[in-house]
């Protein structure tokens, strides 16, 4: 409110929201996929004889694994920026749930967390697959007694 009385209502609250979101999902992004990337260069290294969909397959169990962490971590963030919002809860009482959840500032809260983890969840499988095509792709045609894995 304090947002759109002081600028004239002249910001776009959903490109605001939009925007709140990917910054806040560019960290975790970031972090998933160097440790994809970084998962499927050392699983290569370590067994040069695998082929791309073994490396895939090993790749995506990491993967997975960190994708949990990482959702839960990005889930926990939201919800120590939303504090308002459990207060709001608190104040509320248990009657007034269904209200509550068509909120403004619930459904913020709900669209952020889906956002990034749906984000989460197809950047493990997308990086794994580019990673896993690149490094297998330039040692399997590097056959002829060059490795292009160092």
């Amino acid at each position: 409110m304090y947002l759109h009385f002081n600028t004239g209502g002249t910001i776009d609250f959903a490109g605001l929201l939009l925007g709140g979101v990917l910054i806040g999902l560019l960290g975790v992004l970031y972090d998933i996929a160097i440790g994809q990337a970084v998962s499927v260069e050392e699983i290569k290294r370590a067994g040069q004889d695998l082929h791309a969909g073994q490396v895939y397959a090993r790749a995506i169990r990491i993967g997975r694994e960190h994708t949990g962490a990482l959702v839960n971590s990005l889930a926990i963030a939201y919800v120590g920026v939303s504090l308002p919002l459990l207060l709001l809860f608190y104040n509320s009482g248990a009657g007034n749930f269904l209200l509550n959840m068509n909120r403004e500032i619930f459904a913020t809260e709900i669209v952020r967390t889906m956002v990034g983890s749906i984000g989460l969840v197809l950047a493990v499988p997308i990086t794994t697959l580019i990673s896993v095509w690149l490094l297998t792709g330039r040692s399997e045609h590097g056959k002829n007694g060059h490795s292009h894995i160092h």
